[in-house]
């Protein structure tokens, strides 16, 4: 069985879903197999050949992200060539707390750990583009999602019914995953996440001219 866990941009608990996915299918957790423009091995013929490598494979649960804009980056070429058995779509019900999420864990630079982590406070630059650009792959993701639902099985599991242990789908059960010491451990509240951001005020001026 191949599972892709898709996502608009991160931190909509995608880490989570796979290891929650993996197990409970019993299959080979892959992590983020497919090479993208930001890693370092950034070139064409990587990203091809991290593709091959999983056309020819099976039993396998890898992520696969559209934030990152690349001329050779292309996740629905991705989906037609991996022609996937199962797409999980990965997203969160407050895209706010998501975009503070992302902010975070990338002036930070941490992003995942099984405990709690310090962060520093920081502050948003260039905050009208940002906000403009990540409303923009929201909203083509979206439509994407729409599109491949009609050729292939797309479930939707949102962050919110990971953390409240309420997925429908597959018998995922995330209680034990979050509570025990092998599971990946909530970082930071909305309310940490805001008091984090030195601008706050002028980042949610910007915010509201998308919403």
């Amino acid at each position: 069985m191949k599972v892709l866990i898709t996502a608009a941009e991160g931190r909509t608990g995608t880490t989570i879903l796979q290891d929650l996915v993996s197990i409970k299918l019993g299959i080979k957790n892959v992590g983020e197999k497919i090479v993208m423009p930001s890693d370092e091995t950034d070139n064409e013929s990587a990203y091809r050949k991290s593709i091959s490598l999983l056309e020819k494979s099976d039993g396998w649960c890898c992520k696969l992200f559209f934030d990152d804009t690349h001329a050779w980056y292309n996740p629905e070429e991705v989906i037609k060539l991996l022609k996937p058995d199962l797409i999980i779509n990965s997203y969160r019900e407050d895209i706010f707390d998501q975009f503070l999420s992302w902010q975070t864990s990338y002036y930070n630079n941490k992003w995942n750990s099984k405990r709690k982590l310090a962060y520093k406070k920081y502050t948003i630059e260039e905050i009208d583009n940002v906000v403009k650009r990540f409303h923009s792959v929201l909203r083509d993701y979206h439509q994407t999602v729409l599109k491949f639902s009609k050729d292939f099985h797309v479930i939707n599991i949102s962050y919110e019914e990971i953390i409240k242990n309420e997925m429908i789908y597959l018998g995922l059960d995330s209680a034990e995953y979050l509570n025990g010491s092998t599971g990946m451990a909530k970082q930071n509240s909305k309310e940490e996440k805001i008091a984090l951001v030195n601008n706050i005020d002028e980042v949610m001026a910007y915010w509201k001219k998308y919403v």
